[in-house]
């Protein structure tokens, strides 16, 4: 460990600074008392004003006036010595997003999809929830988890940007099998307890092709993984598109009649699910601010506190040399205006001391 100063020119400063206002006192001084002796007599002056005491009282003053500026010199050039260890804790919300991304959240009744529509919602969802842990995980006729529980934003937002309906098989929805996956994330984290509680917010259209969803949530919510839903889609639907190879539309799917396949957002089924997972169902498109309302109802929860990080900095000691400088410099302004006779300051005035 050494001393070091990270702006050492304050310091250079402040001995100029010294430097400067001593020379000028001293041939201010010398003036005065050469102007003194020419006109008055020195038995004139002893009789007159009596005792110099003064002069020392105006020399401690300014000696206690420029140590304080040298210390605040000190101060600004901001002496280190030694290193001190802060911890950083990080606290925030926890909870992790299931999104459907089989072909019916291609549907374009919310433009562009619905699926593009909830990636731009959610990453703006995460930028204003402010600090919090989140993990992925997509589904549609099969799952697959895309983050594990991170606090790095910037990587949540391209894995959300990555996602696309050709990211799974969509052959169909199964909401279980996501489910599952979902619980997978949440007791491998580190810090999981049967106590915690988690949340899981799964956001879909509501077409579920497979049973057993229902009983799924219970059984979560039995162990304190509670279950939000949010519905995506206009009450009237929309067609469904085809997409090639590469995820380009080419057309839109039609029933065994030749008619096009129309899918609409099952809320009734999504409100069931929530229900049976103790959470709350929201609604999303453009009139609708459930991000909003989920961003509030996630906040009341609670903030988890997940990890924390140490740094070493150096100590800094500029706060206890400002107090030492500030100590030097009321001392002196005592001293340079002291109790005492019109003849003193009149002595004063004259001698420049």
């Amino acid at each position: 460990m050494k001393l070091q100063f990270v702006d050492f020119q304050y310091l250079f400063l402040g001995l100029l600074a010294i430097f400067v206002f001593g020379m000028v006192y001293f041939l201010r001084w010398k003036a005065s008392v050469k102007k003194i002796s020419q006109i008055l007599s020195p038995r004139f002056i002893k009789y007159y004003f009596g005792s110099l005491s003064l002069k020392t009282y105006r020399r401690a003053s300014f000696l206690n006036l420029f140590l304080a500026v040298f210390l605040i010199s000190v101060a600004l050039a901001r002496p280190q010595y030694g290193e001190t260890t802060i911890e950083v804790k990080s606290e925030g919300s926890e909870f992790l997003i299931v999104i459907d991304v089989s072909t019916s959240m291609m549907a374009e009744d919310i433009s562009p999809s619905r699926l593009e529509f909830v990636k731009r919602e959610v990453k703006k969802f995460l930028t204003e929830l402010g600090q919090a842990r989140v993990g992925v995980v997509a589904f549609a006729e099969d799952a697959a988890i895309v983050s594990p529980m991170t606090d790095d934003y910037g990587a949540l937002n391209l894995y959300i940007d990555a996602l696309s309906a050709t990211s799974l098989s969509s052959g169909g929805t199964n909401m279980s099998i996501a489910l599952d996956a979902a619980k997978e994330v949440i007791e491998g984290d580190d810090g999981y307890t049967d106590s915690k509680q988690s949340v899981i917010i799964l956001i879909s259209d509501g077409e579920d092709h497979e049973s057993g969803v229902l009983e799924k949530v219970k059984e979560l919510a039995q162990k304190n993984i509670f279950t939000m839903t949010v519905g995506v889609g206009k009450a009237e639907g929309a067609k469904v598109p085809i997409l090639n190879r590469l995820g380009y539309k080419a057309g839109y799917l039609k029933d065994n009649k030749g008619e096009f396949v129309i899918t609409q957002p099952n809320d009734v089924f999504l409100k069931e699910l929530a229900d049976a997972g103790k959470g709350a169902f929201y609604r999303t498109d453009y009139n609708s601010s459930a991000f909003e309302r989920l961003k509030a109802d996630i906040k009341k929860f609670g903030k988890s506190k997940f990890g924390s990080q140490s740094f070493t900095v150096q100590a800094e000691f500029f706060p206890f040399i400002v107090l030492w400088s500030l100590a030097h410099l009321l001392f002196g302004l005592l001293l340079y205006w002291p109790n005492g006779s019109s003849r003193d300051l009149s002595l004063e005035n004259l001698e420049g001391l």
